[in-house]
């Protein structure tokens, strides 16, 4: 039997999944998962591989579809048909952080924090650039704005990417396998500033993971097995 979805307390700031379905041919990914995440919360998801998790996250942050199902944020229930309102959730609302950081190695750290404020539209080159830099004073990287990604260690190109991720302010952050290519004391330092980051801005992280250390400290853990969560 699936586990039901812990309530913390009711939000509107919160995605919630009602029975998400997802096949791929034959293959069936998720077998109607429901889950719910509040404001000012880490939850971690943790499982064996092809157990449905980077999928799961996947279609929690639209950059993919499921087959059956709902996916709710801040009350309102999102219109997987309506490609621009999908655009614009994931740009403005969502931050995505992932094992790889996939930064553009011609740009600098603070162009590439940059880039989603510029693709949103809704601020002026001056106020990008200040509040991209307080994001990278904020991780850290002070004497690194101007370095290129090939300039910087992995630990300091994963926060350059998180620092990415929270230019335009959003509510959740979605984070694949974030410490899944750093080395322990990075991975432990990446624990570290989830944990400050939620305090510091409420933010709400969901977390696809193998690491137990990190599943340890989030507020809440669930495990996948067979496209289902059951525990």
């Amino acid at each position: 039997m699936q586990a039901l979805p812990l309530r913390l307390y009711q939000n509107e700031d919160m995605i919630e999944a009602k029975k998400i379905y997802k096949n791929y041919g034959d293959l069936s990914v998720l077998k109607g998962v429901d889950f719910i995440v509040n404001k000012k919360e880490i939850v971690t998801i943790i499982g064996k591989s092809g157990a449905g998790k980077s999928t799961f996250l996947h279609i929690l942050g639209t950059l993919d579809f499921p087959d059956k199902g709902e996916i709710w944020y801040e009350g309102e229930k999102i219109d997987f048909s309506k490609e621009k309102n999908l655009s614009d959730l994931r740009n403005q609302k969502i931050g995505f952080v992932f094992q790889f950081h996939h930064l553009l190695n011609e740009f600098t750290a603070l162009e590439n924090v940059c880039i989603p404020a510029m693709i949103a539209g809704n601020m002026s080159d001056e106020n990008m650039k200040r509040k991209a830099k307080e994001y990278l004073y904020y991780l850290g990287l002070k004497d690194r704005i101007s370095h290129k990604p090939t300039q910087l260690s992995g630990g300091e190109a994963q926060r350059v990417a998180i620092a990415r991720a929270m230019i335009n302010q959003p509510k959740v952050i979605l984070a694949d396998e974030p410490t899944g290519n750093l080395d322990k004391t990075n991975s432990e330092e990446m624990h570290r500033l989830f944990i400050k980051m939620r305090d510091d801005f409420d933010q709400s992280f969901i977390i696809v993971t193998h690491n137990l250390e990190l599943a340890s400290l989030s507020d809440r853990t669930v495990k996948m097995e067979d496209g289902n969560i059951i525990d």
